[in-house]
């Protein structure tokens, strides 16, 4: 598992998530997660094809629509994509479902 993350509090409190519950295998990142080779090598770490990709961008973040076309590439056969966002948010690209829970939705793409 790799976490890419920009926040420093946020990377902070998955290094502690990461020690106390023993999850040796996780990689956390500080960088962007657009340019996650770019990132990975930063860090010493091999792009990966991910099974999962969860991106949780912030909600006024400009075209988040786009984050589909730049991390779908990075995912192996039948992996899916999870993007969080705002419920009035759409995709122009085809999901495989989409979740309302109130002011949040996930939608998720999956890569055939």
């Amino acid at each position: 598992m790799i976490s890419i993350d920009k926040d420093k509090k946020n990377i902070t409190h998955q290094k502690k998530i990461k020690q106390s519950w023993e999850l040796n295998s996780w990689a956390i990142a500080m960088g962007d997660a657009l340019t996650v080779e770019k990132t990975l090598e930063k860090c010493g770490l091999q792009m990966p094809q991910f099974d999962i990709i969860f991106a949780d961008p912030p909600y006024d973040m400009a075209d988040i629509q786009g984050l589909v076309s730049i991390l779908m590439p990075l995912l192996a056969d039948q992996g899916w994509l999870i993007i969080e966002h705002k419920p009035q948010l759409v995709f122009a690209e085809q999901e495989l479902l989409k979740k309302e829970y109130g002011s949040t939705t996930m939608t998720i793409f999956a890569k055939e």
